[in-house]
This record gives structure tokens, C-alpha cells and sequence, in this order.
């Protein structure tokens, strides 16, 4: 296997960094400190930013350099629709493929997600939600709509992070997978692709009540 280049390196240090709200939303990055941290130097840092700029994680701003991304209303309502597009799609797909030991590995997954809603562990519950999600995209082995699920499945963890972060977790507020597993388990597509789209539109109710 190829070892990975510095600036690939970078991005991915970077954007966990971000995605875990170690750097908050608004917040200037600077170039030189962030190099120094991650013992890289400060060209495979700048191309790991510009890179994130791509994924919409970064601003560059003339004169100010790189800001993570402020996390807007209207930011969010883009990445619900995105999502409810992009992924009842998925779904759809997904049900005609999904067998074996991925059904087994999904099935788990909800398991889990199930669990930590009983428990309030909302960030157990958004890794599992997240590697759902991620699964069902990989799946139908599409590269391009791979790279388009998983950034906005990125930017959403970003934002239900930083939901939770001043708001209580509660069972109501993540929204439960077992109707998306049920029609996939019955290789439903129609169905999967409805289960998705309520799972996603019940995300986005909650958000707009709550704020």
C-alpha cells in the first residue's frame, strides 16, 4: 500500500479535529500553530485546509485566513434537503443489495443505536447513525455519490454535535432506525426509501422546533 502524502494526512487530522468541535464553528485556524501540532509542515497544512474549503468545513478568508465553517439555519435546511434527497435514494438501492453479513453488521448497528437512545448516549448514538448511513452509501458502490453522501453525512455529525453540546439528549431527539432496518430486512426498496426520507424529515422537525 502507498503511504499516504503529508497533505492527505493533514486533511484528515484536521477535519476529525473539526468534526469533534476541537476547533468550534467560527473559529480561525491558524496556519503555523496547527503545522507545529501536527508536527507537518505548513504547505501539506495549507492543502489540507484548501481541501476542506472543498467540503465546505473551511472558509479562506482574504487577509484572515482559514475559519471552520459557521453553522447556520440556512447551512442546515441545505443539508436536510441534500440528505432527503441523496439518501432515500440510497435506500432504495441499498435494499436490493444488501445481504449476508451486511444485513447481520446493519442489524447490529440499529441494535446499538437503540441502546444508546435508551441511555442518552447521544455521541454513541451519532457514530452508529453515522457508520449506518455510510454503510447503505457504500453499498451501491458508486464513487461519485460515495464522496457527496459522506460529506454531507459529515457536516450532519458536525451539527448534531454541536446541537447536543447545549441541549439535553433525551430518547425523543434521536430518531430511531428499526422502520428503515424493517424494509430493508424485506428488501422492500419502495418502502426503505419512504423509511428514509420519514427518518430524515422527523430529524428536520426536531431541529426546526427546537430552535
Amino acid at each position: 500500500m502507498a503511504a499516504m502524502r503529508a497533505s492527505e494526512i493533514a486533511y484528515l487530522k484536521i477535519r476529525e479535529m473539526i468534526l469533534n468541535l476541537e476547533y468550534e464553528p467560527g473559529a480561525v485556524i491558524n496556519e503555523i500553530s496547527l503545522a507545529k501540532e501536527l508536527d507537518l509542515g505548513r504547505m501539506p497544512v495549507r492543502e489540507g485546509l484548501a481541501k476542506l474549503a472543498a467540503d465546505r468545513l473551511v472558509i479562506i478568508a482574504p487577509r484572515r485566513g482559514a475559519i471552520v465553517a459557521p453553522i447556520s439555519l440556512e447551512l442546515v435546511a441545505d443539508l436536510f434537503d441534500a440528505r432527503e434527497a441523496v439518501e432515500s435514494g440510497i435506500a432504495s438501492v441499498a435494499a436490493r443489495k444488501l445481504v449476508g453479513d451486511s444485513l447481520v453488521e446493519l442489524s447490529e448497528l440499529v441494535e446499538r443505536t437503540e441502546e444508546s437512545r435508551g441511555h442518552y448516549d447521544y455521541e454513541q448514538f451519532l457514530l452508529d447513525d453515522y457508520e449506518i448511513h455510510l454503510m447503505l452509501v457504500r453499498l451501491v458502490n458508486n464513487s461519485m455519490l460515495e464522496d457527496m453522501a459522506e460529506r454531507l453525512l459529515s457536516h450532519n455529525l458536525r451539527f448534531w454535535r454541536s446541537f447536543y453540546r447545549v441541549r439535553p439528549s433525551h430518547e425523543s431527539s434521536m430518531i430511531s432506525h428499526r422502520d428503515l432496518l424493517n424494509a430493508l430486512e424485506a428488501r422492500d426498496a419502495k418502502g426503505a426509501e419512504e423509511a428514509m426520507r420519514d427518518h430524515i424529515q422527523s430529524s428536520r422537525t426536531l431541529m426546526q422546533s427546537l430552535f
